[in-house]
């Protein structure tokens, strides 16, 4: 597979948007609404040139300002939360795109950011494991998470528990 043929691999526009106050109450609108899409930027292994996997990439496609990039909003991304409601859905999607990629032949595995308070929450465990089972896990190549760097993790020994 090359960059050309990877699905869900789009050509973004930047700077075209400034970041606008209020996003972070609307973030959780623009959930709701599915105003929210996950794009992949692909890695690369440098030896052979072949596609080794791919990172999940949020993007907002507001109705007004068209497509935000993260900057445009990284703030209300890096925000503690409640719930895990984004997260699940962001790896949820991410998921559902390794199904997809597989039934053509492609196994792909994926990396999805985690934010400091996602990992601390107490049911991010739980989420996973939901997540997962819903997307039915099988044959899929495996995930894996990264920890965005946003700030330091308040409670490391939790973190790693």
């Amino acid at each position: 597979m090359t960059l050309e043929t990877l699905p869900y691999s789009r050509p973004m526009r930047r700077g075209v948007h400034a970041a606008s106050p209020g996003h972070g109450v609307r973030l959780a609108r623009a959930l709701a609404c599915g105003e929210l899409v996950v794009y992949h930027q692909p890695k690369l292994d440098f030896r052979s040139g072949n596609i080794c996997g791919t990172e999940a990439l949020l993007r907002w496609q507001h109705p007004k300002r068209g497509l935000l990039e993260p900057s445009d909003f990284e703030t209300a991304l890096y925000e503690p939360r409640d719930d895990l409601a984004l997260f699940s859905w962001v790896l949820g999607e991410s998921l559902t795109h390794c199904q997809h990629w597989l039934m053509r032949g492609y196994a792909l595995p994926v990396s999805v950011n985690v934010t400091p308070h996602e990992l601390l929450h107490p049911a991010f465990v739980t989420v996973i494991q939901q997540t997962a089972s819903h997307c039915r896990l099988n044959g899929l190549p495996a995930f894996a998470l990264e920890l965005v760097e946003c700030g330091p993790v308040a409670d490391l020994d939790k973190a790693v528990e």
